[in-house]
């Protein structure tokens, strides 16, 4: 009986186990935050939502444009709007926190990092403060890509911009990949095959590094 009691309970041991250990596992192992940025006709949205439907990695895809951190209209510069702004992006940045702890890898369209190039320098103690506290709940992702492009290839493909517009922020982002360690800089004037090849490439790269 004993013998039986035993065998019994290294059979649902066992089985708990093999239930459990993949949470334990992902917990141990993280996954990764990856933003990727770049003027607007950059191909943002197409690269990360390809990387999502491509399925090679568990991807949750976070669209953070700029209802997730763009500063309110003049007019609507109220206490609670503003903190209501600010639980929103805490809301957004901790869930996919979560996301990220359990090992996903989470595929941010946009992110702060493009306010930092495209919004203009806050002016006054309370605007400045203001800019500070929705810029700081968002964590330094493990990997950045930035694509570049002409003004001109921006323009043509969305039309939302001027040219030298666009110029003027490709110029911000070049100035933003020197200052961000984790940041790499693809050519996205490139054919579309070429620049996923090489954007899948490098996040597979940093994703093994991750997990060596």
């Amino acid at each position: 009986d004993r013998q039986r009691l035993s065998a019994g309970a290294r059979l649902v041991s066992q089985y708990v186990l093999g239930k459990i250990r993949p949470a334990i596992a992902a917990a141990t192992q993280p996954g990764m935050a990856l933003a990727i940025i770049a003027p607007d006709g950059g191909g943002k949205t197409t690269l990360a939502t390809r990387l999502c439907k491509v399925g090679m990695l568990e991807t949750r895809y976070a669209y953070s444009g700029q209802s997730a951190f763009a500063s309110e209209h003049p007019h609507k510069r109220t206490v609670l709007r503003f903190l209501a702004k600010l639980v929103r992006q805490w809301k957004f940045v901790g869930k996919a926190g979560v996301q990220r702890l359990t090992g996903k890898v989470v595929v941010f369209d946009r992110y702060v990092y493009d306010r930092w190039v495209t919004a203009p320098v806050p002016k006054g103690t309370l605007r400045i403060l203001r800019d500070f506290l929705l810029r700081s709940c968002w964590p330094t992702p493990d990997l950045v890509i930035i694509l570049d492009a002409p003004g001109r290839l921006l323009y043509e493909r969305k039309h939302e911009h001027s040219e030298a517009l666009l110029e003027q922020h490709r110029a911000g982002y070049k100035r933003l990949a020197l200052a961000l360690p984790q940041a790499t800089v693809i050519d996205g004037s490139q054919p579309f095959e070429q620049v996923e090849r090489e954007f899948t490439s490098i996040v597979w790269n940093r994703y093994r590094e991750m997990r060596a």
